[in-house]
């Protein structure tokens, strides 16, 4: 028996052989979520539709400003203020902003360099940088979300006190020791081969 288009929310067309759709309502994905190990794959993991929404109806409807960093803080501070005005929400977003930049700045820096590339995933090593990436994620996930539960501004400073700040060094201090950082790699990861720009680090 067929099912019918109108049975469910869930329902969302048909795939290229003619099946039903059902994941209308999805809202994560599973595997990438379990497997991530970066927040840029926590991100586009989780809460799958809302990130679509914003990014077509907030962060690309800014294409005509021509600067990706803008639409980035719009589109952020857009769901900042979709939670509440309470200040530990501007305190997690502005978390993922640098993150975001700082796994982005460094991940197109090293994909500069195959034969760097090819060490770390050859062999044993691939499976030591999954289990370090994924301690990381682990780690800092719960460094950034610590205002978004806290919510009220002496809550979240002191737990960030208590912490030293130690992520907002790491992420927010980036620019300042990337540096430092790129040239350490230069002298180890061989022949460096410039790569385009990706459209999807770009404003469609």
């Amino acid at each position: 028996m067929l099912l019918s288009p109108w049975l469910g929310l869930s329902y969302s067309g048909r795939d290229a052989l003619g099946n039903c759709r059902w994941d209308g309502c999805a809202n994560v994905k599973i595997g990438l979520y379990e497997g991530a190990t970066s927040f840029g794959n926590m991100i586009a993991s989780f809460n799958t539709n809302t990130n679509a929404w914003v990014a077509q109806y907030v962060y690309k409807r800014l294409k005509f400003l021509n600067n990706r960093y803008v639409s980035q803080v719009a589109a952020l501070v857009f769901l900042a203020v979709w939670h509440g005005l309470h200040s530990g929400y501007y305190a997690c977003f502005f978390m993922e902003f640098v993150v975001m930049n700082f796994e982005r700045d460094l991940s197109t820096f090293v994909k500069q360099y195959p034969r760097l590339v090819s060490i770390l995933n050859a062999g044993p090593l691939k499976y030591i940088k999954f289990v370090v990436l994924k301690v990381y994620v682990i780690v800092f996930m719960g460094y950034c979300l610590g205002p978004f539960v806290l919510l009220k501004l002496h809550r979240w400073w002191t737990f960030y006190n208590s912490l030293f700040f130690s992520g907002h060094l790491l992420f927010a201090g980036w620019p300042l020791y990337a540096p430092a950082v790129k040239a350490v790699l230069k002298t180890v990861a061989g022949e460096r081969v410039r790569i385009e720009k990706k459209d999807d680090e770009k404003i469609k």
